[in-house]
């Protein structure tokens, strides 16, 4: 690797090493045949990742080449830092739009080398970068004082440890074992690598070993495997004992209360079943209600503006503020083919970019649809532009879970009921609570192993 090429590698392994949070990095290369960007960024167990944004050839930029065009491709990821690289040193295009870049976003760091392929550097970036966060194996430790075991997430890799590093444990567990590594971030644990192994009774070693950030494999004489249940269905259910807020878990319901008065009365007696099994089923329990009903486009017809019921209420409030629900009169008709749900997501994201205790769950209980943020189709917009989609993906960046109970087909709820779902009836709630980590019953369905210091 040449002095040129040992610059920029270091450039970009200062910079990735930089980003917090939701920074994002752009790289933008110069190439023979084009501009190619590249969007860097960290996900939710801190693990920095990079994702090709656009590649254009030189002759979709205009002939001769527009400055204005080359702004657009360089700036198609975000407006935040910038890295350019230039690497076709020499060439026309490339030096051109390169000095046009320097200009345009002075803030922006330039180099320029030849026969790099930047997407394989990046690459190997990432991979070798120290993890900035522990890594840490979520089991059963026993107590050194009173014996008793209690769950913990052990650390397997510190702050630093680099690829090709190894941990190994001792593991007790028999039958169906579920190994998860978790980055054990301020604020919750994410996860990382999450592996399902069959094991003997009696303990059994395991090695543990660091591939970079987000990669961990594992080998002992059992097998492990990938688990398509994923993290939510496997994991999610322990949180109670295993979370770092000690058990402590935020429910929100957003309640539907259009349609008719019978179906509006199923839907609050089954919300009144989960609050009642998650306040009895885990240490603590925060509960906020957020109903809502239709838009009526109707300017006779004021509608009712997505307002809390209670927010961060212990239970027992959240059931009083539930009763003054049933004897409130059910929202007219309105507009009969969606409703306020983005208008109840809105507020949500709002409150919760506040700040919540603990795990947050969000359980949809309805059936009708969102309104589309703008022109649809069949739908009309909603009146005051929001977009659920981009609520729903700010919700899951911020590791809430997603139930929902409804009668509905329509695609929305595979989102909002992406962790469990259930119909508007009684037999679905126990394990709907179950599957959203509101009941203990659940942790019985969950193996994991217990955990010795390797000999």
């Amino acid at each position: 690797m040449g002095e040129g090429d040992a610059r920029l590698r270091d450039t970009l392994a200062s910079a990735v090493g930089a980003l917090q949070g939701p920074r994002h990095l752009n790289v933008v290369e110069l190439g023979a045949t084009g501009v190619t960007t590249f969007d860097v960024h960290r996900d939710e167990s801190g693990t920095p990742c990079a994702a090709t944004g656009l590649m254009l050839p030189w002759h979709e930029l205009g002939t001769p080449l527009e400055q204005r065009r080359i702004a657009r491709a360089a700036g198609g990821v975000s407006d935040e830092a910038v890295i350019v690289v230039c690497s076709a040193p020499g060439q026309e295009l490339p030096e051109l739009a390169a000095s046009w870049l320097a200009d345009l976003r002075p803030g922006s760091v330039s180099t320029r080398v030849s026969g790099l392929s930047v997407a394989a550097l990046l690459r190997e970036i990432l991979t070798d970068e120290p993890l900035q966060q522990p890594y840490g194996l979520l089991g059963l430790t026993s107590d050194p004082l009173s014996g008793k075991l209690r769950p913990a997430a052990v650390t397997v890799f510190p702050v630093g440890a680099a690829r090709g590093a190894t941990a190994e444990i001792v593991a007790q567990a028999s039958g169906e074992v579920v190994f998860a590594v978790v980055s054990m971030t301020e604020k919750h644990p994410r996860p990382v690598a999450i592996r399902v192994a069959q094991l003997p009774p009696g303990r059994q070693e395991v090695r543990l070993m660091l591939g970079g950030p987000g990669s961990v494999e594992f080998s002992s004489p059992a097998l492990f495997a990938e688990d398509g249940r994923g993290w939510a269905e496997l994991v999610v259910g322990a949180w109670p004992l295993i979370g770092a807020q000690g058990g402590r878990i935020h429910l929100v319901v957003g309640i539907e209360l259009s349609e008719d008065r019978s179906l509006v009365t199923r839907r609050i007696d089954l919300v009144r079943r989960v609050i009642h099994e998650a306040a009895t089923g885990i240490t603590e329990c925060l509960v906020s209600l957020v109903p809502y009903a239709t838009h009526s486009y109707d300017w006779q017809v004021p509608e009712r503006p997505v307002r809390p019921g209670c927010w961060l209420a212990p239970p027992e409030r959240a059931l009083t503020a539930l009763e003054r629900l049933e004897t409130q009169p059910v929202y007219p008709d309105g507009y009969r083919d969606a409703a306020q749900v983005e208008d109840m997501l809105a507020e949500v994201v709002t409150r919760l970019s506040e700040g919540s205790p603990g795990r947050t769950v969000l359980l949809t209980a309805g059936d009708r649809p969102p309104h589309p943020p703008g022109r649809h189709e069949t739908l009309l917009a909603c009146p005051n532009r929001y977009d659920w989609n981009r609520q729903t993906t700010w919700l899951e960046r911020a590791g809430v879970a997603f139930g929902a109970i409804t009668e509905s087909a329509h695609p929305i709820w595979s989102v909002l009921g992406a962790s469990s779902r259930a119909r508007a009836e009684e037999a679905g709630v126990t394990r709907l609570c179950s599957d959203l980590g509101l009941a203990t019953s659940g942790l019985n369905r969950i193996p994991l192993p217990l955990i010795e210091a390797a000999p």
